[in-house]
């Protein structure tokens, strides 16, 4: 199996871009929440680490795409 470099980035910058995306989002949503004096950066981090695993857990769970040539070899896989 051949990776693409150049692909890959693009990918990991789009997700980090959705989980940044989604951390500002519900940063505001709860900002409310905030305790006075607590820890702004260790909040907005526990908000993005949530994100982001809520994001592979969607992504994991999805359905499992084959693609195979003619011959039934197999290509790729795809999620």
């Amino acid at each position: 199996m051949t990776v693409n470099a150049g692909e890959n980035s693009i990918t990991l910058d789009q997700n980090m871009a959705s989980v940044r995306r989604a951390t500002y989002l519900r940063a505001v949503r709860a900002f409310g929440q905030l305790v006075p004096n607590s820890n702004l950066r260790s909040w907005l981090f526990v908000i993005m680490r949530n994100a982001w695993l809520n994001q592979l857990r969607h992504a994991r769970s999805g359905p499992h795409f084959e693609e195979f040539d003619a011959e039934g070899v197999e290509l790729e896989s795809q999620r």
